[in-house]
């Protein structure tokens, strides 16, 4: 038997190194690792320890040692921002708590039932990680289509609701673990245990390992609301560029099949000998032609549509309306979300200045700036309309409270999505809308 312990240990080690891979798999649904071999290597080393730190009853240095691990990982070799860090040891870290546990208290079990030696232990601990593999590998194929998108579309809010759940199930499994339920009788004015109660405690570790199961398994049709909301919002966007095109080429059309016209009359000015008459003709013409083809405020068609589309309402409105638009070709922000951020600030800015009664304060300002790996965007819009705000979110005044006031909403979600941050101020008369978000 002892010819074989070199096998067996090698078999442990090939099996920790392998749960590791499914556990490094899954955290990668959550957060992103930094570059570098460097740290992808550490927290596979660090997954092995963690799959393969025994846990037993009474024991906080281990179970508190996993979770310090796994924090120290987190902080260290991801980049990704920290509400996403916490959460993914919320989720996971009792997952692993509870399986260690249990695993390692049937192999215990097992081999006070069969009266086997020490030696069966490594046998046991082999067979369980086989089985702890199979596990991680059915959550790592059933997750992995489901939360591919889980870093894009949880926001903030989502995020901290889950970790609130997790958390509960994290502190009642570790009460359960250090401080189990005891059975205890009085001698001598002292009370003395004389033995645990197990059951409660398997059963308050598997209800915690299943309770971050659901949660998890929840995201998805969460992430799928999110890109429902998402998509509508998109479709509507690409509504309003083709419209766009098409009211420009009816413009278009109009002024081709009236050009013989314009033509007629520079000749019949320019024949009479009044140039200054044929000047003014031809400015007005090509003011129309200008009016028509739009403004290039940037390179990309689709946003540049909407920027029209908004800058043409609100001049309509007599909103004094300065645009200085400064966006690089390769943001690395999807052209649709760019656009959505767009339509929705300038919507709002709109109805902010229509309920300015009088016309000659009306007035709107867009800035945004690409510099140094970030782009900025800046709306600053007067107002009169009182701002109503509910655990910091800024409510809607119209009658529709239930079908309107989505727009910052969309907006905070889109700025999470890319990991930027969104900052509202406002006074009596104004009101400014100010994110940033990191385009490296």
């Amino acid at each position: 038997m002892k010819i074989l312990y070199p096998f067996m240990y090698l078999m442990q080690f090939i099996l920790s190194f392998w749960n590791a891979i499914y556990l490094y798999r899954i955290m990668g649904q959550f957060v992103d690792y930094r570059n570098g071999s460097l740290f992808k290597a550490a927290i596979i080393l660090g997954c092995c320890a963690m799959s393969n730190m025994p846990i037993d009853l009474l024991d906080p240095v281990n179970s508190l040692g996993i979770f310090c691990l796994f924090m120290g990982l987190m902080l260290v070799c991801s980049n990704s921002r920290l509400i996403n860090k916490v959460s993914v040891i919320l989720l996971l870290f009792p997952i692993i708590l509870g399986m260690n546990f249990i695993t390692g208290r049937l192999v215990w079990k097992i081999i006070d039932l069969t009266g086997s030696g020490l030696e069966h232990v490594i046998w046991l601990r082999n067979i369980f990680s086989l089985i702890k593999i199979g596990i991680w590998y059915l959550i790592s194929r059933n997750l992995a289509g489901r939360l591919k998108s889980i870093k894009k579309y949880v926001d903030t809010k989502t995020w901290l609701l889950a970790d609130t759940i997790c958390l509960l199930a994290l502190l009642s499994m570790l009460v359960a673990i250090i401080k189990p339920p005891s059975t205890n009788i009085l001698q001598e004015y002292r009370e003395i245990t004389t033995g645990y109660d197990l059951f409660g405690t398997y059963l308050i570790v598997m209800a915690g390992i299943f309770t971050n199961l659901g949660v998890i398994l929840l995201f998805d049709p969460l992430i799928e609301n999110v890109k429902m909301k998402m998509d509508h919002q998109a479709s509507r966007i690409r509504e309003e560029y083709y419209h766009s095109l098409e009211k420009q080429q009816d413009q278009i059309r109009k002024i081709r099949h009236e050009m013989n016209h314009h033509f007629q009359m520079l000749y019949t000015c320019l024949e009479q000998q009044n140039p200054k008459e044929a000047k003014q003709y031809l400015e007005t013409l090509l003011e129309q032609t200008q009016s028509t083809c739009g403004r290039k405020f940037c390179q990309n068609q689709v946003l540049n549509a909407i920027l029209n589309d908004r800058y043409g309402k609100l001049l309509e409105n007599q909103v004094d309306t300065h645009f200085n638009i400064s966006i690089d070709t390769h943001l690395g922000i999807d052209v649709m979300d760019l656009g959505i951020l767009f339509a929705n600030a300038l919507d709002n800015a709109l109805e902010a200045s229509l309920k300015i009664t009088e016309t000659n304060r009306r007035k709107v300002v867009l800035q945004t700036r690409c510099e140094n790996g970030m782009f900025s965007f800046r709306l600053n819009n007067r107002k009169n309309n009182e701002i109503y705000a509910s655990k910091g979110r800024i409510l809607t005044d119209k009658p529709d409270k239930r079908n309107h006031g989505y727009g910052l909403e969309t907006m905070q979600e889109l700025v999470d999505k890319y990991h930027g941050t969104l900052e509202i101020s406002y006074t009596d008369d104004e009101f400014t809308l100010f994110f940033y978000i990191r385009t490296l």
